[in-house]
């Protein structure tokens, strides 16, 4: 007759210790590295504000632009991301406060926020880029934006425009490469803030 084999003591003292103590003999992941965009850097323009409350979305985005991953078209028709990193937030996220921080630095409009309700006019968005691109080997960040602005109560298209902007990186690392996005995002922010104070303008 077989009998069923019986762990010996040593063994089953070490398994009952790491049953209690929740221990892993696996390996430990590397945590990611987690990035932001910097602040918006925009003046105020010397204008009279418009005496006007506006909301600012977060921009549509298809499944990997809308995710924290920070991408990178590496060669042709190839799509990456940077292992090891991440944004902060998803990336529509992190652009709408950006947005928001620079129309507040612009002092256009009397109000903004991400708010839907009590507000005139709302700023919907189409993020169609915002990644690294390989051109002749150096990495380059590129951005492009469709941006409409509509009026609240009607829903009717007052304006529409698309942003773009580019900007090399000093080198492969993903710090230079997340400062390069970042230049870029200012660039939009910049162009942002001129084309909302000339449509609310007229």
């Amino acid at each position: 007759m077989r009998y069923p084999k019986i762990l010996k003591f040593p063994s089953l003292l070490l398994l009952i210790a790491l049953l209690i103590s929740g221990c892993s003999v696996l390996p430990e992941t590397t945590p990611n590295q987690l990035y932001r965009l910097p602040a918006p850097g925009i003046k105020a323009i010397d204008a009279p504000l418009q005496p006007v409350v506006l909301s600012v979305l977060p921009p549509a985005a298809g499944r990997l632009l809308g995710s924290d991953s920070i991408v990178v078209w590496p060669h042709g028709n190839q799509v990456s991301v940077y292992g090891g990193a991440r944004w902060y937030e998803d990336a529509p996220a992190m652009l709408q406060s950006a947005w928001i921080e620079a129309i507040q630095q612009s002092a256009i409009v009397s109000h903004v926020s991400a708010d839907r309700q009590g507000v005139d006019y709302q700023l919907t968005s189409e993020l169609r880029d915002f990644h690294i691109v390989y051109t002749d080997g150096t990495p380059l960040a590129v951005m492009r934006v469709d941006l409409v602005l509509q009026d609240s109560a009607s829903g009717e298209r007052l304006a529409t425009t698309q942003l773009q902007a580019s900007q090399a990186a000093n080198n492969e690392s993903v710090d230079a490469v997340v400062n390069a996005l970042g230049i870029a995002a200012e660039n939009v922010n910049q162009a942002l803030v001129q084309w909302l104070y000339l449509m609310l303008e007229r």
